[in-house]
């Protein structure tokens, strides 16, 4: 199971992702210079997440997924 992450703004490029889960607990805390990130939550388990993406420019971008 892996999750996409892109940035819809024409050249911006993610610099850093971190996953979240229910409680707030950080799982994962990583910097990227690519436009477009895989991440692997094979090894995750069931519930609800919530990612934060920072931008190259500084915009931070949340949103959630729940993993089955």
């Amino acid at each position: 199971d892996r999750i996409q992450i892109a940035i819809n703004q024409q050249g911006e490029k993610v610099e850093k992702v971190v996953i979240y889960d229910i409680n707030g607990r950080e799982i994962l805390n990583k910097t990227f210079n690519k436009y477009l990130v895989n991440i692997d939550v094979s090894n995750y388990s069931k519930g609800v997440y919530f990612v934060s993406v920072t931008g190259r420019n500084g915009a931070v971008f949340n949103k959630k997924f729940i993993k089955e």
